[in-house]
């Protein structure tokens, strides 16, 4: 290829790219300007999976499996849970066996509400949060274990 055509082809792919990255810092200046709602939007910490054994007379006929997330207003503060995830952890596991112990987890008489409400309290108790928004239970399965005995 002759050198005009070359320089020709050159020309018009870096006036094009210059183009194309003129758009885009207009818009991310635009986005920048219009700002985020960063402060308006929750966001959730991911607490994992919890496996709680379910007594009876002395058996464990049944396991509760739940999924718990942490519903928060902040990232410092999902940045503090995530700091201490194993602090957290431990706290909604003994959340949910002092449920347990007090009958208040039973494969009958489940409630997900109460389940929310204490390791959202605990949860505020024992970290330094504003406020926790919200516990999600995205799992709540009673399983069997074939541990019991049947008359």
């Amino acid at each position: 290829m002759p050198k005009p055509v070359i320089l020709l082809i050159l020309t018009v792919v870096c006036g094009v790219g210059g183009f194309a990255l003129g758009e885009i810092s207009q818009m991310t200046s635009t986005i920048r300007a219009q700002g985020t709602n960063e402060a308006e939007e929750n966001v959730v910490f991911a607490a994992g999976q919890f496996t709680i054994p379910l007594f009876e007379g002395g058996r464990v006929p049944f396991f509760l499996l739940t999924e718990v997330n942490i519903e928060v207003a902040t990232y410092d503060e999902v940045s503090l849970l995530s700091n201490n995830r194993p602090h957290v952890r431990a706290t909604i596991l003994e959340t949910l066996f002092e449920l347990e112990r007090r009958g208040e987890i039973k494969p009958d008489t489940i409630k997900p509400e109460v389940i929310k409400k204490a390791v959202q309290e605990d949860l505020e108790a024992t970290f330094d949060l504003g406020e926790v928004n919200n516990v999600l239970l995205n799992r709540l399965l009673i399983q069997e274990t074939g541990g019991r005995v049947r008359p």
